[in-house]
């Protein structure tokens, strides 16, 4: 067979390659464990950015997934150095292939032949006819899907440095549609205690120093009066951490009606239309980050300021209502 491409659907959630991953492949009882956790949100000093709780290894412990990785060496020793084979039998065999490749050489990025830049992408098939692999990941800050050279492939991973495994490993991911997830209410009253509170997770290692939850979110509350205008913080919103908050909002209103539609929670539509105004108003908030990176206006960003104020107070609130709700 010529061309063969796996299963992928428009994700959800995707303001990292990994949600975008996760969420074009899910199935429909994945959902119930998606709920449970994906609440408590953390800021990571040395990457520089807000994400969801255990960010770093959600494919790995996603019972939705059947998750194997090869470290470079073995790679060789069954391939050589042929990327195009191993992502050919692999995709045959029913597995994605998750890797790291420098975007200096995909032509598909901003970065192509203008800086170095190692990044995460999914390879979910390939077209032997037109010599391609079937690829996806946040090409313009969205998560699409699009065809790319073997040939740019194999330049953009060989170079990265054996000294870092993590860049040189292979990951090899395949749906599993053999487990069970029930809903957790205990796990999901004590999200939102911990998000609400900003009380820390205990990680099994602690590679970084975080903060957490409300707290976390605290850093994106700088007044832009009090700002130095001619500081990188002042002239450049990090949009993913504002279209996480969206994303939050999103999977809040899915979680919160799923849990009353299937008796979970008592029927409160109030509580309902609230989880929905405040996605929407997030969403505005972000539409406005966009806004200001074509048009950097001081009154944007006052007004952006203002508006995640509002919402941070409202969402407090609004927390607040639900694990009151839970209690009943």
């Amino acid at each position: 067979m010529s061309r063969k491409a796996l299963y992928l659907q428009e994700p959800e959630v995707s303001t990292y390659t990994p949600y975008g991953i996760l969420f074009s492949i899910i199935s429909e009882p994945l959902w119930r464990w998606v709920f449970n956790n994906f609440i408590q949100i953390r800021y990571a000093y040395l990457w520089e950015m807000f994400a969801f709780d255990n960010h770093h290894i959600l494919l790995k412990i996603c019972p939705g997934l059947s998750y194997n990785q090869l470290p470079q060496e073995i790679v060789i020793a069954k391939w050589g150095k042929s990327l195009k084979d191993v992502i050919i039998e692999s995709i045959d065999l029913g597995y994605y292939v998750h890797i790291f490749v420098d975007r200096y050489y995909i032509s598909l990025t901003d970065s192509y032949k203008n800086g170095h830049h190692m990044h995460e992408l999914l390879i979910y098939g390939y077209d032997l006819d037109k010599d391609m692999a079937l690829v996806a990941d946040n090409f313009v800050e969205q998560f699409i899907k699009a065809e790319c050279p073997f040939s740019e492939l194999e330049e953009g991973y060989w170079c990265a440095s054996d000294k870092y495994d993590f860049y040189t490993e292979i990951r090899f991911l395949k749906r599993n549609t053999d487990f069970e997830c029930h809903i957790n209410m205990e796990q999901i009253a004590a999200g939102m205690q911990n998000y609400l509170y900003s009380k820390p997770t205990f990680d099994l290692v602690v590679e970084q120093p975080f903060e957490f939850g409300f707290q976390a979110l605290q850093r994106l509350l700088t007044d832009p009066q009090n700002m130095d205008t001619s500081s990188a913080e002042y002239r450049r919103f990090d949009l993913r951490a504002y279209h996480l908050l969206y994303e939050h909002k999103l999977l809040m209103e899915k979680r919160l009606a799923y849990l009353m539609d299937h008796g979970h929670m008592l029927y409160d539509q109030r509580l309902l239309d609230t989880s929905v105004d405040l996605k929407q108003r997030y969403l505005s908030m972000r539409n406005l980050v966009i806004k200001y990176r074509f048009k950097e206006d001081e009154k944007l960003s006052c007004s952006i300021y203002a508006k995640l104020q509002d919402n941070l107070g409202r969402e407090e609130a609004f927390i607040l209502s639900c694990l009151e709700k839970m209690k009943a």
